[in-house]
């Protein structure tokens, strides 16, 4: 079985003591094309690109995985764009994946150390299986005031996942929403 470490690597790079910048972020979102990872979405800004291994669990056998993270930092809030391959092995049908994502939101809960408020499944592009969260931080990993609105979704071998953290007054915004509902997979 596959247990998805982008999630959990993700969050707890953000969450794990990244220190967020004073700026404060633009009112308009720009659209951010990655050719590479075939995906595009509305930025409020920029984003910095870092890649991470991580260790994956593949039934008996452990894996290196490479993890994209697509990030940009403002005063008290984050927004991010996760992407990984799932080993060429592994063909997961629709159990596996909801599996998979299960596995996900219950790593990153841990990693992170955020209280789950709410998680359900949710359709992404009509057709692939995918998954909303809403969790809040909690000291000493993140601020008492810290929300997680995050999407994951599983689109043939690759896994995506969109992740806005900020104040819980931060994620009702109309921006968190449009980044969030913009990011589309590119052929």
């Amino acid at each position: 079985m596959f247990r998805p470490a982008t999630f959990v690597v993700g969050l707890a790079a953000v969450i794990g003591g990244c220190k967020m910048p004073s700026e404060e972020p633009p009112a308009q979102l720009e659209e951010f094309v990655s050719k590479e990872w075939k995906f595009k979405v509305k930025f409020p800004g920029k984003p910095e690109s870092k890649t991470q291994e991580a260790k994956q669990q593949i039934g008996a056998k452990t894996v290196q995985i490479k993890v994209v993270m697509f990030t940009k930092e403002y005063k008290n809030e984050a927004f991010m764009i996760g992407v990984t391959d799932v080993p060429a092995s592994f063909e997961p049908d629709p159990i596996e994946t909801q599996m998979m994502l299960e596995k996900g939101r219950e790593g990153a809960m841990a990693a992170s150390g955020a209280v789950l408020e709410s998680s359900k499944s949710i359709l992404f592009q009509g057709r692939f299986q995918g998954m909303e969260i809403l969790a809040k931080t909690q000291p000493p990993k993140g601020p008492a005031d810290g929300v997680i609105k995050s999407r994951i979704y599983v689109v043939g071998k690759r896994v995506y996942q969109t992740i806005v953290v900020g104040t819980s007054a931060t994620i009702k915004e109309p921006r968190v929403t449009e980044f969030l509902d913009s990011f589309q997979v590119t052929d």
